[in-house]
């Protein structure tokens, strides 16, 4: 569970749930009204009785009841499609990813809400490690691996090597916040209000971080708003540098976090990281050319694989077929 994606991935199924981890709740009684992409359609557009939540902040859990009740939907959703001889009841054993350092308090958060929607027995992995396997990765080698996961709430970066995390950094700097940069440069610049919605449209198909020379065609893109000076409805054209211009300080901040990481690795893994590059997953890292920036500010190779957004999930399936190496790895609570 993410702070934009919730993805679920069934043993020997793969990805079986690829949804926005939002949910839409009639504010007097609580009640569940719509998950995922129906959901994320009343976004901006709903009345005042109606809340839509997003329940999970910078990979950190702010509305327990919403987040519960997400979990327990797709939970109850698989179970009725799943072999007749399951139990009534669905009870089922999951493996959750969590931020490389996470506290105390948020893991048992975490554990809460997975055992009030049902499920029986928790593991908790933090996230990095489930991205490495997801990518087929040895996480207990001797080699070490840079795995950088820019997600929606939450950018993850670890060297990972013999089962443990060496250097990791995780920063409250991920897809939403450029999603609200968008949004606030066009505020500033065109006096214009969009919303969310528009302004992750702009950031997917606008964006692009590639060296002049080797950029598309100058693409653009029109988007409708309200101008907050007349309140009228109105349609302004951003094009690639405006996207730049609003993102570039937040793809800075990325890049240095992930120098200071390398800059504090064992000089032998430094070698390794030179050899094998940069693993760059996450839905962001879908934004065109921003592999060629991380690539050219850290002087290292930036791998980046197909599915980029499901790995992680991808990783903890792997975690529920291989039980010891699950133990091995998970993240206790007390």
């Amino acid at each position: 569970m993410g702070s934009s994606n919730i993805y679920i991935t069934q043993k020997d199924k793969g990805i079986v749930v690829n949804q926005p981890c939002v949910a839409s709740i009639v504010k007097k009684n609580k009640q569940l009204i719509a998950v995922g992409d129906k959901a994320k359609e009343m976004l901006g557009k709903s009345p005042d009785t109606i809340e839509v939540i997003y329940p999970i902040k910078n990979g950190v859990i702010s509305d327990l009841d919403t987040a519960e009740k997400i979990l327990q939907h797709y939970i109850k959703e698989l179970h009725k499609t799943s072999k007749e001889s399951s139990p009534k009841i669905p009870r089922p054993k999951v493996v959750i990813s969590i931020p490389y350092g996470t506290t105390e308090v948020e893991r048992r958060a975490v554990v809460k809400i997975a055992k009030n929607a049902g499920c029986r027995q928790i593991n908790l992995v933090e996230s990095p490690f489930a991205t490495a396997l997801g990518l087929g990765l040895n996480v207990m080698s001797s080699k070490g691996n840079l795995v950088v996961n820019i997600g929606g709430g939450t950018t993850e970066i670890a060297i990972i090597s013999l089962g443990g995390i060496v250097v990791g950094k995780s920063l409250k700097i991920a897809g939403i916040n450029m999603d609200e940069a968008i949004v606030s440069y066009v505020k500033n610049r065109f006096s214009v209000l969009i919303g969310a919605s528009s302004a992750e449209n702009v950031k997917m198909r606008v964006a692009d971080f590639n060296l002049k020379s080797e950029r598309t065609n100058s693409e653009s893109i029109t988007c409708r708003g309200r101008n907050i000076k007349t309140g009228l409805p109105q349609v302004i054209t951003l094009s690639k540098l405006d996207v730049e211009a609003a993102l570039g300080e937040l793809i800075d901040q990325i890049n240095e976090a992930i120098k200071v990481v390398v800059e504090e690795t064992p000089p032998d893994l430094v070698s390794d990281i030179i050899e094998s590059g940069i693993y760059l997953v996450g839905g962001v890292s879908k934004i065109r050319g921003l592999s060629s920036v991380i690539s050219l500010e850290t002087k290292i190779k930036v791998n980046l694989p197909k599915d980029s957004e499901i790995i992680t999930a991808k990783g903890c399936e792997i975690l529920l077929n291989d039980t010891e190496l699950l133990k091995t790895i998970e993240k206790k609570v007390n």
